[in-house]
């Protein structure tokens, strides 16, 4: 994990960088449960894998949108801020 300033309105805020593929979203939800939050989660697969965690109601997340340049899309990373109760229970009963 790498640290990164992020800036913020008028603030700065220490959050952590998270980067690995996964294949399931439960298995994210297992490795982000043993970083620090709120963390950052980038490449598109896994923050593609955080948004399903967050319809599903398991995280609390910023996502932001994919941007469009004359290259292709780029996927800004994502920020994982909670786990909840839900994320939680289902850790307990499915956890990898």
């Amino acid at each position: 994990m790498r640290n990164q300033l992020l800036r913020g309105a008028s603030t700065f805020a220490m959050v952590g960088t998270y980067v690995s593929p996964h294949t399931q979203p439960l298995q994210l939800l297992s490795q982000l449960s043993k970083e620090r939050l709120p963390t950052q989660v980038e490449g598109q697969s896994d923050v593609q894998l955080l948004m399903m965690l967050v319809m599903a109601g398991h995280a609390k997340a910023t996502i932001p949108a994919t941007v469009r340049t004359l290259a292709g899309e780029i996927q800004p990373p994502a920020t994982m801020l909670a786990i909840t109760w839900l994320g939680r229970e289902s850790l307990l009963r499915f956890a990898p």
